[in-house]
């Protein structure tokens, strides 16, 4: 018996005017156009503060001169949720194209539209739409991979410094140190990079205090008994997040 085919989610969609009445009736046609589409009308005086809440994938949005300027704004907005934005407006409205990049619109539609019209637009944006949040989603992964790079390097460096390891042995010491307390290498060098200001502010208040290599490599810790001095302090910076007690 072959597999019953999985209807996709219907595409949401924000349709915004300047009257109630207009915002209703392109919600209609274009609903009665195509059931895969569930729009729901606004007033665009009220549109910005529901965009959050509604987390529509288009907006379609239909307004006149007299409207533009509260049109481009809600746009802009629309674009900052990842939201795709069709404008429609009459025939008469200016077409400099200065006027319709501001709204962020993908796609500028002249009236009378037909309703398939409409609906081909909505759908399209709604493909535009996804990409461009795929697209911010691996930047997003690829400056948090950047960032996390750049603090290990600097964890690194702190040990390489104070406990004279080369770098693949300060780099397995992290790694060491994560698999022992369970956590994310990005944050056991945060602790690193921590530890380390903290032991550089109490050497600049104890001069003669005794070096960090001392601690590390002192006859206590090889012999497995607690560790004292700058070793406690250190292991107490790694254990703790940075800002914390």
């Amino acid at each position: 018996m072959p597999a019953e085919r999985q209807m996709p989610k219907p595409i949401r969609v924000a349709v915004v005017s300047d009257t109630e009445l207009a915002a209703g009736r392109i919600a209609q046609a274009v609903r009665e156009a195509d059931v895969a589409l569930r729009p729901f009308p606004l007033v665009l005086q009220s549109a910005y503060d529901r965009i959050r809440d509604l987390s529509p994938q288009v907006a379609l949005i239909r307004t006149g001169p007299r409207g533009f300027q509260l049109a481009a704004s809600f746009g802009k907005a629309a674009g900052g949720h990842a939201c795709g934005v069709v404008l429609l407006t009459p025939a008469s409205f200016p077409r400099e194209t200065d006027w319709v990049v501001e709204t962020g619109a993908f796609i500028h539609l002249l009236e009378p539209v037909p309703a398939q019209a409409l609906v081909a637009a909505v759908h399209i944006v709604a493909a535009r739409a996804e990409e461009s949040r795929e697209l911010r989603r691996k930047v997003a992964a690829l400056r948090e991979r950047v960032a996390t790079r750049a603090v290990v390097e600097r964890a690194k460096g702190v040990l390489m410094s104070r406990l004279a390891l080369n770098e693949e042995e300060a780099h397995k010491r992290l790694q060491t140190e994560s698999r022992n307390r369970n956590r994310k290498l990005v944050d056991t060098a945060w602790h690193v990079i921590e530890a380390d200001r903290r032991l550089s502010q109490s050497r600049r208040r104890a001069p003669d205090a005794s070096p960090v290599q001392r601690a590390f490599h002192s006859p206590d810790r090889l012999a497995g008994r607690p560790a004292r001095g700058h070793e406690t302090r250190l292991r107490r910076g790694l254990m703790t997040r940075p800002g914390g007690p």
